[in-house]
């Protein structure tokens, strides 16, 4: 049973362990385990089915439209290959031990990961959008991502909140690079339309001489960037540096 435990928890359902669309469970006919211990390895199923969907989310983040999504699915990945680490070093635990190795010892051992696991998986709900009608994958992007991961990082759960912190970081090191990038280089590295500086459609007219076409150039580049407030993160990121940013960018 231990070996069907742990090929479930790292997401590999079998004959004991049935795969539902809310979950992994104990199938019924299992009947050499009671009904309480049914009730005790189910809820660790809960860590063998978030690991499941993440899983997933890692694998289908890259083709979707949003780099701050991509950086959060590295940051994911990273938390689920600590996870299996954990995973693999406690089924070795097991097997070294001499005597049977409790259920209860498990969910012990696993307490972080029942915590925080459940609460990422929510979190990539809310930011994946599956219509199966039209076999469709849309996602949140930009500033609202970058929000509804911010208000996760005031959880009340130590754990929850340093993991959230830390994959809102695995977003802000994406924001860093365009705002250095427009900073230091005048340019915007935005392939999704995510960064508060835009990059405005629209022609100016040119100069007869070398002159008048120098000035239109620069009245042009000047012209052509805007700041979309509606891009910034306004839960915690102050406009007033969304400014500051944009300003440094033009004065390059």
């Amino acid at each position: 049973m231990h070996h069907e435990l742990f090929l479930a928890l790292l997401g590999h359902t079998g004959d004991v362990v049935e795969r539902r669309v809310d979950g992994f469970f104990i199938n019924k006919e299992a009947s050499f385990l009671s009904q309480a211990q049914k009730s005790v390895l189910e809820r660790l199923l809960r860590l063998g089915f978030a690991f499941s969907t993440l899983e997933q989310f890692v694998r289908q983040a890259p083709k979707l439209p949003s780099v701050y999504l991509h950086a959060l699915a590295q940051g994911v990945e990273q938390l689920l290959h600590r996870y299996a680490d954990a995973i693999v070093e406690l089924e070795a635990k097991t097997l070294r031990a001499s005597a049977v190795f409790p259920i209860s010892n498990l969910m012990f051992e696993l307490e972080e990961f029942m915590e925080v696991l459940p609460e990422v998986c929510g979190l990539v709900r809310r930011l994946i959008t599956d219509t199966r009608q039209e076999h469709h994958v849309t996602c949140v992007k930009g500033a609202k991502l970058l929000s509804l991961v911010y208000q996760r990082t005031s959880s009340g759960f130590p754990r929850v909140r340093k993991c959230m912190e830390e994959l809102l970081y695995s977003c802000h090191r994406v924001l860093l690079k365009q705002m250095m990038t427009w900073m230091v280089y005048g340019e915007i590295v935005d392939p999704h339309k995510e960064f508060f500086i835009k990059k405005m459609d629209g022609n100016a007219g040119v100069g007869t001489d070398k002159l008048m076409q120098d000035k239109t150039a620069a009245v042009m580049w000047h012209q052509q960037f805007a700041m979309d407030l509606e891009a910034v993160p306004l839960d915690y990121f102050p406009t007033s540096i969304a400014e500051s940013v944009f300003v440094i960018g033009k004065a390059v």
